[in-house]
């Protein structure tokens, strides 16, 4: 009897089973320790700092334009040497937005007459040219100009790659030249500023990732080997978690799978609830939440996209349509509901 019970529970069909995937794909335990480097939130800048060093000896650029490239190409030193070595230093150059300017081109920081004036097409209004800035690409503008720009810049998450005023021009603006004219209008607005940029070495950079501990630590893991990404590693704060996913050590589940378990095991409705309150960039796919009521949002990353369609877009703002999208009174009901979806769910085996 009792082995008639047990061939029958051996046979029988669990349906559930099939929304995971096979076994063969569970991820083996390794046999050695991942190599990994933590980062102080003090020494983080001179460690990106090394970075674009390295780069400046590579291809003989100053400090913004090195600094350029490796943003251009998340900060990934392999793929710099690659494209240098396929493509040649010119367009590797044009893609990063980096214009080399002539030697017989005047800069930035050089003496000119305050006798002279020049005219600026964007307010149109000819100025002493010590108030006009040439940017690498040889185009000027005066400095109030520059200055609005690079502020409306800022403040919509837009500091990493903000580009030449002028028409069709796809250059990089140079961030030292950034950073002294917005601080000479706003120094905390420049002192933001200077974080996007400190901060990009880590949000865009796949082998550099924040601790995740909440509150936050200040801490960031860097890994050696882009085959350690899926190890689970351990912060100084005594935080362990897995570098690929940034959830807690899953081992030897693959991070799609513990994903697909943590859906499932959500009590709290929070998924639901990011499932009808957030969107994922569709460049950077970080969950964003549309708080302005605004159509078109701009990701911290600077990608815009329409929030009803969750599809990239341009800049222009196309239409007022607010279909499928509360407020109010209206968004507040469907956040509660979504929040208490989870509890139909009570119980595994």
């Amino acid at each position: 009897m009792d082995s008639d019970n047990g061939d029958d529970y051996n046979n029988d069909p669990h349906p559930e089973d099939e929304e995971f995937p096979e076994c063969s794909q569970v991820v083996p335990p390794k046999t050695k320790s991942p190599s990994f480097q933590v980062i102080a939130s003090e020494s983080l800048q001179a460690v990106w700092q090394e970075d674009v060093r390295r780069v400046m000896e590579l291809l003989s650029v100053k400090k913004s334009q090195a600094r350029m490239v490796l943003i251009h190409n998340r900060w990934d030193l392999e793929k710099v040497y690659a494209m240098l070595a396929e493509k040649g230093a010119s367009k590797l150059f044009a893609e990063a937005g980096v214009s080399i300017p002539k030697e017989d081109r005047s800069s930035h920081n050089n003496p000119v007459a305050e006798s002279s004036t020049r005219y600026c097409s964007i307010c149109m209004e000819s100025m002493p040219e010590n108030h006009m800035t040439r940017m690498d690409c040889g185009h000027c503008f005066c400095n109030n100009c520059w200055t609005e720009n690079f502020i409306i810049s800022i403040r919509h998450g837009k500091s990493r790659r903000i580009r030449c005023m002028e028409h069709e021009c796809n250059s990089i603006c140079d961030d030292s030249i950034i950073r002294s004219l917005v601080r000479e209008r706003d120094i905390n607005l420049a002192e933001k500023f200077e974080r996007f940029i400190l901060e990009s070495y880590i949000e865009d950079n796949k082998m550099v990732k924040w601790c995740p501990r909440i509150p936050p630590c200040g801490n960031a893991i860097r890994v050696e080997d882009e085959d350690d990404m899926i190890w689970e590693v351990e912060c100084p704060c005594g935080c362990q978690f897995c570098f690929g996913c940034l959830s807690e050590p899953h081992s030897p589940c693959t991070c799609s799978m513990w994903e697909m378990w943590a859906k499932l095991c959500d009590k709290s409705g929070t998924s639901n609830w990011k499932k009808e309150s957030t969107k994922p960039c569709p460049k950077c796919h970080k969950l964003t939440q549309n708080d302005d009521g605004c159509d078109i949002v701009v990701c911290f990353c600077g990608k815009s996209f329409s929030w009803p369609h969750a599809g990239a877009t341009g800049k222009e703002h196309a239409g007022t349509a607010f279909a499928n999208r509360s407020s109010g009174p209206d968004r507040q009901e469907n956040e509660e509901k979504s929040k208490s979806g989870g509890q139909d769910r009570r119980h595994f085996t």
